[in-house]
């Protein structure tokens, strides 16, 4: 998938289970897509990373969404539309007749 990016990973002390977080451009629908695709995966993940791994175990895979990046991203969508009414020189004259 185009524009998924891992953004972190954490791994259980017992080293059984990881937590797989991801972000993806795009709307609630691709990330459902994409969540889906990541479960059907799986499996193909699990057995490649058991060639690479030498440990006794291959973690199982949970693929959780960060709500961390998104809520950056909406944040700086914010604070862009802040600026850009703050540069347009209507907005300020506008301002400046109010007061």
């Amino acid at each position: 998938f185009e524009g998924v990016t891992v953004t972190r990973a954490s791994v259980t002390p017992d080293l059984k289970k990881v937590h797989v977080y991801y972000s993806v451009m795009g709307d609630e629908a691709r990330r459902a897509e994409l969540a889906g695709a990541l479960e059907k995966a799986k499996g193909f993940i699990r057995r490649s990373l058991a060639g690479e791994l030498t440990i006794k175990y291959v973690p199982e895979l949970i693929f959780e969404f960060d709500r961390n990046l998104a809520y950056v991203e909406h944040m700086n969508q914010i604070f862009s539309e802040l600026n850009k009414k703050q540069e347009d020189p209507r907005a300020s004259a506008l301002d400046n007749d109010s007061k």
